[in-house]
């Protein structure tokens, strides 16, 4: 991938979790409906309104919890290695490449994360797999 292709160190777009979490969401304001309607009838919003709080909470502080941890990321990644150059300078490349021979490419990259914890998983793969 060249230089001007990638995406900032540390950055990603959206990935499948993200998509995950929306589709929940939408899962779950469908589940609300139907009881929020079910409770009403029954003379139970009480019910109905403490469930769909809860599931708003729990719905948007996991999202929440995603952006600001892939936030940190960034952040972390861009005061320390300062570059995908700045990251790949400090990667002992010759490790990574014998860890890929002798157990694959799934070890090569827990190897890479290893030695640049702040890198995205995205970003581990890539250097995995052109080391």
């Amino acid at each position: 991938m060249s230089q001007s292709t990638r995406p900032p160190l540390g950055g990603r777009p959206a990935t499948g979790r993200d998509v995950a979490l929306a589709v929940a969401g939408i899962g779950g304001s469908a589940v609300v409906v139907f009881f929020l309607a079910l409770f009403v009838t029954r003379g139970d919003a009480r019910v109905a309104v403490g469930c769909a709080a809860l599931l708003l909470v729990v719905g948007g502080g996991s999202y929440a919890w995603g952006a600001v941890d892939r936030a940190r990321r960034r952040r972390r990644a861009l005061a320390e290695y300062g570059s995908f150059e700045g990251a790949l300078a400090r990667l002992d490349v010759a490790q990574v490449r014998a860890v890929r021979e002798r157990d694959g490419e799934v070890a090569a990259v827990r190897d890479v994360r290893r030695q640049l914890p702040h890198l995205s998983l995205p970003e581990a793969v890539e250097i995995a797999r052109d080391a």
